[in-house]
């Protein structure tokens, strides 16, 4: 019984992944007074809360987190992600410093500082930040099923408008 059951959970460990820990971020160069996306994500291993000291940006709000799981054949990966929106406090070349955790296995991940430059903003431009889309093939873009013409974006042409006279009456 003991060999049927080694037997079945022997692909298991074979098939772990190693653990990661890495950084995404919107922009490495924005304009002083627009915002930044920080999303640190660790794979294959479970981060606690995450809350990382950002000395020269100002948190805005609580970060969001999201946990993704998927079995291929066998193999299976995690990835455990936390987003923050920063709002830089000077202009200049600030870092996020590195940062180091422990999972619950005692393996030890690091990740690398992330340098970003923050330019002055004499006209106060405000830009959305967006991070980068990764292309896992889940998107597919069909166009349109009733296969019409894209939608013109130009305004209407402006009718004449025909003046009246006055009516008196007698």
């Amino acid at each position: 019984m003991r060999k049927i059951l080694l037997l079945f959970l022997l692909p298991i460990f074979l098939n772990a992944q190693e653990a990661s820990l890495h950084y995404t971020i919107s922009s490495d160069t924005i304009l002083f007074g627009n915002k930044l996306i920080l999303k640190i994500t660790a794979e294959n291993t479970k981060l606690g809360e995450v809350l990382p000291e950002f000395q020269d940006f100002e948190v805005i709000g609580a970060p969001s987190s999201s946990y993704q799981t998927s079995i291929i054949n066998g193999d299976m990966t995690s990835s455990q992600s936390y987003t923050y929106y920063l709002n830089p406090l000077r202009e200049g070349l600030l870092i996020i410093e590195p940062m180091t955790i422990t999972d619950d296995e005692g393996n030890v991940l690091d990740a690398e500082p992330l340098y970003i430059q923050v330019l002055p903003n004499p006209e106060g431009i405000i830009e959305e930040p967006n991070l980068p889309q990764n292309d896992n093939g889940f998107f597919f873009n069909f166009g349109d099923p009733f296969d019409r013409e894209p939608f013109d974006m130009k305004a209407p042409p402006k009718k004449k408008v025909k003046k009246r006279r006055p009516t008196y009456k007698i």
